[in-house]
């Protein structure tokens, strides 16, 4: 045991509380708990979560956690290193390529789909609004502009010893023509 842990085991025992009454409270597994009363640290998953966990550890007993690290900063690892690692490593996470190799070794252009998926949705509702706009705007207004065939309007076919011609008239020319012929009998 270390002298840390020998503080912090005394003050949970002085709060009452055992190690699954302050895994209840802290959130952090059991085994972390007792490692850090033992002082084993290599069973932690890093030390930045040492620190962390020993400082979540002493505020839950009412132990000053800045004296703390103060008074035993040789026991306790440092963690600056290792957070400088990690933000190197998100950083290396971003910059690589979009496509990924899955377990089989196979380049997952799924993920890269699904990444894209949102613009495309986009895009396409878009289009489908500036269709709709002109639709109304052009398509419909070119309906009124069109003339429609004037319904009276016939094609007659009169045969003669000549040969045959066609003539067009409308009904009022019809009945203009039949109007005369009766005049003329």
């Amino acid at each position: 045991m270390t002298e840390l842990g020998d503080k912090l085991k005394a003050a949970r025992r002085e709060k009452g509380l055992s190690l699954d009454d302050l895994q209840q409270i802290t959130k952090i597994q059991k085994r972390y708990l007792v490692a850090i009363e033992e002082g084993n640290y290599s069973v932690m998953p890093g030390k930045f979560y040492t620190r962390a966990f020993i400082k979540q550890y002493a505020e839950a007993v009412d132990v000053d956690s800045a004296q703390l690290f103060a008074d035993f900063d040789s026991e306790v690892p440092e963690s600056q290193q290792e957070v400088v690692e990690q933000e190197q490593s998100r950083a290396r996470k971003k910059a690589t390529p979009l496509t990924t190799h899955s377990v089989g070794g196979q380049s997952s252009t799924r993920n890269r789909f699904f990444d894209v998926l949102p613009k495309i949705l986009i895009a396409v509702f878009i289009l489908f609004i500036l269709f709709i706009i002109w639709y109304f705007v052009f398509a419909r207004g070119n309906d009124k502009t069109v003339e429609t065939p004037n319904d009276s309007e016939q094609t007659v076919k009169v045969k003669d010893d000549t040969g045959s011609s066609t003539k067009k008239s409308d009904d009022s020319s019809k009945d203009k023509d039949s109007a005369e012929k009766k005049k003329s009998r």
